[in-house]
């Protein structure tokens, strides 16, 4: 019996990986940039985080001085979450971030509390499920994202105790009130949430 060639791959997935300057093995990088989203002490701007290129193609001319616009501004995490578990960090230092393509792995994903793959899925990288504070003045919200267990940095152009932009906290499980999720235990109250992005 003739065995049938196998299919050629098409595509490929792309991903980022928040926190570190580098893709993992068996991936190719894209760009790389820096991890960036909207004042999280104020409101207006967008919802979710960027990676911003480290070079950019500016636009011809600027917004002028009466325009309406957003500004992008550094990511880091608090420093409480620095204490508590990811201890490579440096206090009040931005985070990197590079986008990579898996060319013969078509499908991605980000799974949210697990740190290994399904079976038949390859790891890209892991680390904890983060975003914003919960309590916040004015309750802004950002996306989750997946930070990698051991992130880089960039060093600030701030003073520590200034703090602007996105501050990053762990994600948990409420597992110790009204509004509990309906799976405590195995869900822990206040245990930091693990993430896993996998490609195939």
């Amino acid at each position: 019996m003739t065995m049938a060639a196998s299919l050629p791959v098409f595509g490929g997935a792309v991903f980022t990986r928040w926190g570190r300057k580098s893709c993992p093995e068996m991936s190719k990088i894209i760009y790389r940039g820096q991890m960036v989203g909207p004042d999280a002490y104020s409101v207006g701007g967008g919802s979710n985080f960027q990676c911003l290129p480290l070079d950019p193609d500016l636009a011809p001319s600027e917004a002028g001085t009466n325009a309406r616009y957003n500004q992008l501004r550094p990511v880091h995490v608090s420093v409480n979450e620095v204490n508590n578990g990811i201890k490579a960090l440096p206090h009040s230092q931005h985070l990197p971030c590079v986008t990579c393509k898996a060319s013969q792995r078509p499908a991605q994903m980000m799974i949210p509390a697990k740190s290994r793959c399904p079976s038949g899925w390859n790891s890209e990288y892991k680390g904890y499920l983060m975003s914003s504070a919960t309590a916040t003045s004015n309750n802004y919200r950002m996306e989750y994202v997946c930070i990698d267990s051991k992130p880089e940095s960039i060093r600030s152009k701030s003073s520590p105790t200034k703090w602007y932009g996105a501050v990053l906290y762990y994600a948990t499980a409420d597992c110790d009130g009204d509004n509990n999720i309906d799976y405590c235990p195995p869900y822990k109250n206040l245990q930091p949430l693990q993430c896993v992005v996998c490609t195939k």
